[in-house]
């Protein structure tokens, strides 16, 4: 009995040593990362005083002119570690490079934030949350001066603009991922209408193509009380197999199909003008729907 319990209180022992040895390597490891990155913010300021200096570098910029002048200056994420310093110019649609930075090895920006933007004419309040497994320090460059924080101020605007990923967000397909969370547009470059804190993916309508064909507006136009019209679709699931398909035609009634491939036929009757939108969806496996967008629809219209 006695030696289960020496085994015992030794593991323990040896279980909260390691867990202090790890909680303090993390705070350590973030701490130094943090001092490391200060010194980029740092240089914002620094740079925006001596705005004169970087006014060649405008100057001799691609697409650049003689008139070119420094704007502000930014320190931009391109991903949860990488960034760029930039000026940003007159004249000059795009931010000049000045330097690439990297936060430390596994050390990430958290989500929400693009860096930081200085103005010549005067800084503005932005803030950075980065972290490594239990440890986060939070730098804020407010004016002139850039402190740690203990708690997220609210962010303020201008941000960098920059890559969704930029962000800590990821680009959503329209049709085969559903955002999760609320998204972001404000200074997103490449999605700005599908940028999310993550994705999942759903089933989606690969294709949907009815006979007689739409014409321009996207409308089969009936020539008489009665249009017969042949819908064939194909329905595709990245995480599970398609459990069903369901066409409604707009008119009240529905049909459906266990099948990802295959095609519907259905009769409208209208005997004076009236418009009806079909609209074709599926459910996988796992119960995920697919997304209502245009593809997925198609009108038919007696005018």
């Amino acid at each position: 009995m006695r030696i289960v319990v020496f085994f015992f209180k030794t593991f323990a022992f040896l279980g909260i040593s390691a867990l202090f040895v790890y909680t303090l390597g993390a705070q350590a490891w973030i701490l130094i990362a943090a001092h490391q990155f200060e010194q980029d913010v740092k240089s914002l300021p620094r740079m925006s005083r001596d705005a004169q200096k970087f006014t060649q570098i405008c100057q001799n910029a691609p697409a650049s002119s003689e008139n070119s002048q420094p704007l502000a200056f930014q320190l931009r994420f391109r991903d949860s570690n990488a960034y760029a310093i930039e000026i940003l110019c007159s004249l000059i649609p795009d931010p000049v490079l000045v330097r690439e930075g990297k936060l430390l090895p596994f050390v990430t920006k958290d989500p929400g934030s693009s860096g930081f933007y200085y103005a010549v004419e005067g800084g503005h309040d932005s803030s950075v949350r980065i972290s490594f497994l239990t440890g986060h320090q939070t730098l804020q460059l407010l004016l002139d001066s850039v402190k740690f924080v203990s708690t997220i101020p609210d962010i303020g605007r201008p941000l960098p603009q920059t890559s969704c990923q930029g962000f800590g967000y990821a680009c959503c397909t329209e049709r085969s991922d559903l955002g999760r969370g609320q998204p972001l547009s404000d200074g997103v470059l490449d999605c700005p209408n599908s940028c999310f804190p993550s994705c999942q993916s759903v089933p989606f309508v690969q294709t949907f193509v009815s006979e007689p064909l739409p014409d321009d507006a996207g409308r089969i136009i009936m020539t008489s009380n009665t249009q017969e019209v042949l819908f064939s679709y194909a329905v595709s699931s990245t995480n599970g197999k398609i459990a069903q398909v369901t066409i409604d035609y707009g008119d009240g009634t529905k049909d459906t199909s266990q099948l990802s491939v295959g095609v519907f036929t259905h009769t409208f009757t209208c005997s004076g003008p009236c418009t009806y939108t079909t609209i074709i969806s599926g459910v996988d496996s796992l119960g995920k729907k697919t997304q209502d967008y245009d593809g997925a629809k198609t009108k038919i219209v007696r005018l």
